[in-house]
């Protein structure tokens, strides 16, 4: 695949933390990497798309697969079509499409767009008719899209068994480990599915299928998270049922961010599996050899928040020193990172475990004895385990200024030692190791804030709404 651009010039698009992974393989194959394009960032090497004429380059390299077709749009403004070229992942190399490929893929695309105008008149006709027949609703339809191991998870697994009405569908292929017989996102069957359901449930911004339902037809958002990061508000998208875990989290967060008739506080049903014995399904989706080793072994979970800023992904830490040191303590420690920064992590090491980004790893949490985190919002669903946490914020000043703040203040709401490198990290976890805990009653007095109920009944609550 590199043949054709060994020892040229490429530009790489737009800059995000799977390019800079990219573009270090292209590096090892003799091909120079001059730089980024981006609409939004700024940064060392990283360039407009009006500046294009200006560079000194071959080609120009996009990967990004959701938004690839907009952002070719505006690069072909500036550059020669033949020069652009499309990357695409497949299984553990790369793919890339050059203009006649691509020209073929929007071709493709232009008839998929066509098909799916189609599909939803098809499901406003039903839903319409369906409304006035008067015809009884009674399916539940839970959409997953891209990641399928967080409340729609649990929430789906526990319908289920109640014997509840209810199907599946997702664009990823994961989701047969879940469902055998999910109905593939954007399918004919989809749209008809969702035109019959009650109720279509999400737990993510998923903008589809909800132009053509009915007033009769209940929309209810699980959401993935409480946290103390700002996010943009939610437009031209209501929901009926919007699902959180206390009215001072609504307050502060999320009534200002989404639209909905009613704020239930109900909890998130993947935090039940923190308060009940972990069954078979709970481990679907779930690296079954990593949770036998939290089971059986000392282990700590490090699991930062995604940072916008490329090279602030990789944490200052010296992963071959740290072996070493968890070797000598009989610590397993657990890496949940993005994947770009794993693939630049090239070593095997016998105490250090990264974990699949794409897996569910609430049932390994469950059995984790310290948590690692920054400004996740996994934070605050493990207070639920009433367990030490260490904040690890290597770069909190200049996270802070990029955000444009948190919702509240980040040292009033942290229950946990912050520390900035990665000697304090080491010696934070000796003093928890050797039995102490500083925070206990800081972990409880924000866990109340942040739920209302401490039960493990989420599911149980959300069913009845139903």
């Amino acid at each position: 695949m590199y043949d054709n651009f060994k020892n040229k010039k490429v530009l790489l698009a737009p800059a995000t933390p799977l390019t800079v992974s990219f573009a270090q393989k292209l590096k090892n194959s003799d091909i120079e990497v001059v730089g980024f394009l981006d609409k939004n960032k700024t940064g060392d090497k990283i360039y407009r798309y009006n500046k294009i004429k200006d560079l000194d380059y071959d080609y120009i390299l996009i990967y990004n697969e959701q938004f690839f077709w907009s952002i070719y749009a505006e690069i072909v403004k500036n550059a020669n079509k033949k020069s652009v070229y499309r990357v695409v992942k497949k299984s553990n190399d790369y793919e890339l499409f050059d203009n006649k490929r691509i020209k073929k893929e929007k071709l493709k695309k232009i008839k998929k767009e066509l098909k799916i105008k189609l599909f939803e008149k098809i499901q406003k006709y039903f839903a319409n008719i369906i409304d006035l027949l008067k015809i009884k609703r009674d399916l539940t339809v839970v959409l997953t899209k891209d990641f399928i191991g967080g409340n729609a998870k649990y929430l789906y697994l526990f319908l289920k068994k109640e014997g509840k009405k209810v199907e599946l569908i997702s664009n990823t292929e994961l989701a047969e480990k879940l469902e055998k017989k999910y109905v593939p996102f954007n399918s004919l069957k989809s749209y008809i599915k969702i035109a019959i359901a009650k109720n279509i449930i999400v737990d993510e911004m998923i903008y589809e299928y909800f132009n053509n339902t009915t007033a009769k037809q209940n929309k209810i958002q699980l959401w993935h998270g409480v946290g103390i990061k700002k996010l943009n508000p939610v437009k031209n998208l209501k929901f009926d049922y919007f699902i959180s875990t206390s009215n001072w989290t609504n307050e502060t967060n999320f009534k200002n961010i989404f639209s909905a008739d009613k704020f239930l506080n109900y909890g998130y049903p993947r935090n039940d599996l923190f308060f009940r014995e972990t069954l078979k399904d709970d481990l679907v989706l779930c690296d079954e050899g990593i949770y036998k080793l939290s089971e059986n072994k000392k282990t700590i979970v490090y699991m930062p928040t995604y940072r916008d800023i490329l090279e602030d992904n990789i944490p200052p830490l010296d992963f071959d020193y740290l072996d070493e040191v968890f070797g000598k303590i009989g610590i397993v420690f657990i890496m949940k990172l993005h994947p770009f920064v794993k693939e630049l992590i090239q070593s095997r090491y016998k105490n250090i475990i990264f974990y699949p980004s794409k897996h569910d790893i609430y049932p390994v949490l469950k059995n984790t004895d310290i948590l690692i985190t920054d400004y996740s919002s996994v934070l605050y669903d493990y207070l639920l385990l009433d367990k030490p946490i260490i904040s690890f914020v290597y770069d909190k000043e200049k996270y802070v200024t990029t955000r444009n703040g948190f919702l509240f203040d980040y040292d009033e709401y942290t229950p946990a030692k912050q520390v900035f490198n990665q000697d304090e990290l080491i010696k934070e976890i000796n003093y928890i190791l050797e039995g102490n805990d500083d925070f206990g009653e800081k972990r409880k007095e924000i866990m109340n804030k942040f739920f209302d109920y401490i039960d493990g009944k989420s599911c149980k609550r959300i069913k009845e709404i139903l």
